[in-house]
């Protein structure tokens, strides 16, 4: 288990290594999001936010996936397979950009199909991530078919209405799931979690159905 303070970021299995857990489960809305696209042709990922690099499990051969870390000691943690072992066995190709995650985004011409923002599940979440400057940014850095995927659990504050905001702001389909897995679940190393993810293409989110709880977000007002 990846702790700090009383945030935990992230946590492995050492008899099920290949399993992402906690708020990244395959049975939870971001792993709807990678599984959904199983089927894709290989696929570019930035991530901002490492953790464990748990999100490394759903990385495909031909996948790239560019983690933003402004932590060096979580980048050494989640390297060291002697800790975690999600990056070093990822079939996809993963690299760690150490830095701020947006000031990092803003020196790359790279453009991304997933960008996905993993920086807000503590009591001091950095919300210069989540202005209207900065989600102008992310869209410069994903194709016109990407999806922008943002894990907003927190302890107190709701970020659901600003990111409906957002969309409404820059004109994007936005879908969300708040997954609320049972105690037995939870014991097992599936966390609760909030996720929503926004595209320019509404056809990006066609497999994010209703059926798994994705729908629409709070309105911004």
């Amino acid at each position: 288990v990846l702790a700090n303070g009383t945030t935990t970021h992230g946590m492995q299995d050492p008899a099920d290594p290949a399993t992402p857990l906690g708020y990244y489960h395959p049975d939870g809305p971001i792993g709807d999001l990678f599984t959904s696209g199983v089927d894709a042709p290989p696929r570019d990922v930035a991530l901002v936010g490492l953790g464990t690099g748990a999100l490394a499990a759903y990385g495909r051969t031909g996948d790239t996936f560019t983690y933003y870390e402004i932590d060096p000691a979580v980048a050494r943690i989640a390297s060291d397979p002697a800790s975690f072992t999600y990056l070093a066995d990822s079939a996809a190709a993963t690299n760690i950009v150490l830095g701020d995650g947006r000031l990092s985004l803003e020196r790359t011409e790279e453009v991304y199909d997933i960008l996905v923002l993993d920086a807000f599940s503590s009591d001091a979440i950095p919300i210069h991530l989540l202005t209207a400057e900065a989600v102008r940014d992310y869209l410069g850095h994903l194709r016109s078919d990407g999806v922008l995927t943002i894990h907003i659990s927190n302890r107190y504050f709701d970020l659901a209405p600003v990111v409906s905001r957002l969309a409404e702001t820059f004109g994007l389909t936005a879908a969300g799931r708040l997954d609320a897995p049972s105690p037995e679940q939870v014991e097992a190393g599936h966390w609760s979690s909030t996720w929503v993810a926004l595209a320019a293409d509404p056809a990006a989110l066609s497999g994010l159905s209703a059926a798994d709880g994705w729908g629409g977000l709070p309105s911004g007002e």
